[in-house]
């Protein structure tokens, strides 16, 4: 068996039988999101449009976006911390001491690109509103299928996405 490009194989033995088991890599492209960081980079695209959206639809009172980022914060308060965390991880692995500002001008650049985007995007306020609908009906387990749908904030970061292949019976992602 040879193990190419950091591939990492688990192998289990037992009663003189070998079985190979899924292995579990993740990619080692130098930036790159891992799959947990890349949903807590969501989430916080997701806080993030839901901010900008309260603070450029306060016209829109019919809409109540204040109401529901507000809300939605409440909700979903452990589930933010949480996430922050993780992204804090990966700006802490790539840039080391100056984690924190790099990820404050992410933070900004983040909510920059979606006031930006709420300027040239048709119905921007009521897409916000039902954006917060959703995540609102969420559970803190459920509510990144609702940050996997923002258009409205579009990924900055490149995620890991490793590969899959088929090898030996089993699968090995690269």
């Amino acid at each position: 068996m040879r193990i190419k490009d950091g591939l990492v194989l688990t192998a289990l033995l037992g009663l003189g039988l070998q079985a190979v088991t899924t292995a579990t890599a993740t990619a080692q492209t130098p930036g790159c999101l891992s799959a947990g960081e890349a949903q807590a980079e969501q989430i916080r695209r997701l806080k993030t449009t839901l901010m900008v959206g309260a603070l450029q639809c306060s016209h829109a009172s019919h809409l109540k976006v204040t109401e529901s980022y507000n809300a939605f914060v409440e909700t979903h308060s452990k589930a933010i911390v949480d996430h922050d965390a993780v992204l804090s991880g990966y700006f802490k692995r790539v840039h080391g001491a100056t984690h924190r500002r790099a990820m404050d001008r992410h933070v900004t650049s983040t909510a920059n690109k979606v006031a930006t985007q709420s300027y040239k995007t048709a119905g921007f306020c009521e897409k916000v509103a039902a954006l917060a609908e959703q995540a609102l009906s969420q559970s803190p387990q459920t509510l990144i299928s609702v940050a996997q749908t923002n258009t409205l904030a579009p990924a900055t970061i490149k995620s890991c996405a490793p590969a899959t292949v088929q090898s030996a019976g089993a699968t090995v992602l690269k």
